[in-house]
């Protein structure tokens, strides 16, 4: 069906009570040819993580009261993954990195959803006071580990967070925080960033507390994420050799990851630079072939470029970039920036978005079951509050719904022949 065809066709279609969905900005892309669809390996085993992640959510249909209490107008969809993703990490680590590189001014963070420029150090202090925050109210146990002591605390370099009950009031707006998180934030504002990069070294140190907890981790079907918030240069007293390159010292790095495989582990690379060649290089690990999950991302608005690139039809908002930045257990977040989601991804992800108890027709490569799934995401978005500035897109810096119905319908029926191998349930084995 061509594109053409589809626009006009819509508001036939969709016929309902409410009006097709406005859309700032749309400009059609064509969906990618069927190659793009085979870059990733490991399909049967996303497919089971996608099942598994699926089945948890259905026991959180209700989401908790301290989800609830977040403050923030979220699909009921993220609301239960919130819930689940605390029960499938039994705690966050984060290695901050407060080194003297953190001083440059290429950082960009987010003010009331709206991007500005900043140094390094100040981007990952707004990140970290959200997910301190964050782990705050949900109870959930993190340590935020400085790769430097802190000279006017004490030496701190460790500040743990979540592990009361949780339940106070969150707001990203607001910012209204407790105790721990005070304290941390107290802490770095006053900080500045000094010192060498020692990443391998605290890495192998958190690889050695992993491994003291994999029995507990084991009984409890649980596991730990990694989150590591850097500029990425790697230099400490060891390596810091005028003879020694710039690839040895990520060959470093790259080791003391590969010392993570096997354990029950998610790593989560926070990038707050622009400096191209260690982009590169830390992009280049999102690739890797290794028995390890590894997201890496970069800031808010430069993400939402690489996923419109990918999903020309989803609105990546900040909660988005945030839920994937704390390390979420669902593996299509991954994907968003790697390549084009599959019809059947495509459904698997709307239900993480809006909730399993919606888009529960099974895949078909039909346009009948394609027309009826964008029918029902119409009927869901029109109900959605649109007033929260989650929803505003980064890109446009216009509130929007979360799906561009017009691009969705392009990519599920434009190329609707393209797509015959992917049949069933979820992901296609």
């Amino acid at each position: 069906m061509k594109y053409s065809m589809v626009v006009s066709l819509l508001p036939v279609l969709l016929a309902s009570n409410v009006g097709v969905v406005s859309i700032h900005g749309f400009v059609p892309v064509p969906s990618s040819s069927s190659q793009h669809l085979h870059r990733k390996t490991g399909r049967k085993r996303h497919r089971l993580q996608v099942i598994e992640a699926a089945t948890l959510m259905e026991k959180h249909m209700v989401p908790p009261p301290a989800v609830q209490e977040l403050g923030i107008d979220m699909p009921r969809g993220l609301a239960q993954s919130l819930a689940v993703n605390a029960q499938v990490f039994h705690k966050h680590i984060w290695i901050v990195d407060n080194s003297g590189s953190m001083t440059m001014y290429d950082g960009h963070y987010a003010v009331d959803c709206e991007v500005t420029d900043c140094t390094r150090w100040a981007e990952v202090q707004e990140t970290v006071n959200c997910h301190a925050q964050l782990a705050e109210v949900l109870g959930a146990p993190t340590d935020f580990k400085l790769l430097n002591p802190l000279r006017k605390h004490g030496g701190s370099q460790t500040f743990r967070v979540g592990y009361g009950r949780g339940g106070a009031f969150f707001n990203p707006l607001a910012r209204r925080r407790g105790l721990p998180t005070q304290r941390m934030e107290s802490a770095l504002a006053k900080s500045k960033p000094a010192g060498m990069t020692p990443l391998p070294k605290s890495i192998h140190q958190v690889r050695q507390e992993i491994e003291g907890m994999v029995p507990q981790l084991i009984a409890e079907g649980t596991k730990v994420c990694l989150v590591i918030a850097t500029d990425g240069s790697n230099y400490n007293k060891e390596n810091l050799d005028w003879l020694m390159s710039e690839e040895e010292r990520n060959q470093e790095l790259v080791q003391a990851l590969e010392s993570l495989q096997g354990l029950p582990v998610s790593v989560v690379i926070r990038l707050c630079t622009d400096y191209e060649p260690l982009v590169d290089f830390y992009k280049s690990l999102d690739t890797m072939d290794w028995n390890l999950d590894v997201d890496v991302l970069d800031d808010h608005k430069a993400e939402a470029m690489e996923v419109q690139a990918h999903q020309p039809w989803l609105n990546y908002a900040l909660l988005l970039h945030r839920m994937r930045e704390m390390g979420h257990y669902h593996p299509l977040l991954d994907l968003l920036d790697e390549r084009p989601l599959t019809p059947p991804e495509i459904r698997d992800f709307l239900r993480l978005l809006f909730g399993q108890q919606h888009f529960q027709e099974p895949y078909q490569n039909t346009e009948t079951w394609a027309i009826n799934l964008l029918q029902e995401l119409l009927e869901i978005q029109e109900s959605e509050q649109t007033q929260s500035c989650y929803w505003k897109n980064p890109l446009t810096n216009l509130k929007e719904p979360w799906i561009n119905i017009e691009q969705l319908a392009y990519t599920l029926l434009d190329d609707n022949e393209e797509n015959e191998e992917y049949v069933g349930d979820g992901l296609a084995p």
